[in-house]
């Protein structure tokens, strides 16, 4: 990529950076990072490349991701607007969880928000993950193909937190059958929240927009 070409920033901030392999593509991605998340994406990089030797690297979904050859890629990261959300495609199997859900069973998340995070806690979990099976790279193997693999940017699994909230209150039902990109949109909403207080207000939103909804949907058959 040309040093002097302006690279696009979709939603949430994230470079839109083409599909491709090696190291040269990956720190593309991570110098059009915007703010703070440049320098996070450094360490990340720098952390995993320490801790792996000879990793894989490429971009896929406008996501960095690293593997180990032969054995496919186990982590992927991606720019949101309050965060960096790493995902560990076979995070289930790594110790201590990572701690956010995915709708994928095997896929864990860890968020990156501005301020201090615990890179040695993340580098445990690469060196674990790296050790663990992926998906088969070792022929270049498209794995934007492969139907089980995760794209890094879906946050599509709702919080143990609000599915609990809205379970208390019959409406989990009714939050699962709104629209995908309106169910994606609150719950990154919440998942965005950096302060307690804050996540705790927007869930109460999320349990009143679902309470709306049933109403709503209540009126029309009667």
């Amino acid at each position: 990529m040309s040093p002097t070409k302006k690279v696009k920033l979709l939603s949430g901030g994230n470079p839109q950076i083409a599909k491709a392999d090696g190291d040269a593509v990956v720190q593309d991605y991570i110098a059009a990072m915007p703010g703070w998340k440049r320098n996070v994406g450094v360490k990340i990089d720098e952390l995993i490349t320490s801790a792996v030797p000879n990793v894989r690297k490429g971009v896929r979904w406008n996501s960095p991701f690293y593997g180990v050859e032969g054995q496919g890629w186990f982590l992927g990261f991606h720019c949101l607007t309050k965060y960096i959300k790493i995902a560990f495609f076979k995070g289930s199997q790594l110790k201590p969880l990572p701690p956010e859900v995915s709708k994928h069973e095997e896929v864990r998340y860890f968020h990156i928000h501005e301020g201090d995070w615990d890179e040695k806690q993340f580098t445990r979990w690469v060196k674990q993950a790296s050790r663990i099976p992926g998906w088969d790279g070792s022929s270049g193997a498209d794995v934007q193909g492969a139907p089980r693999v995760p794209n890094p940017s879906a946050d599509a699994a709702i919080p143990v937190d609000l599915s609990h909230a809205l379970k208390s209150q019959g409406l989990l039902k009714t939050f699962e059958e709104m629209p995908s990109g309106m169910r994606r949109f609150l719950i990154r909403k919440v998942l965005e929240a950096v302060k307690p207080e804050t996540r705790k207000k927007r869930m109460d939103d999320v349990v009143a927009a679902a309470e709306k909804r049933s109403q709503k949907q209540s009126s029309k058959h009667r």
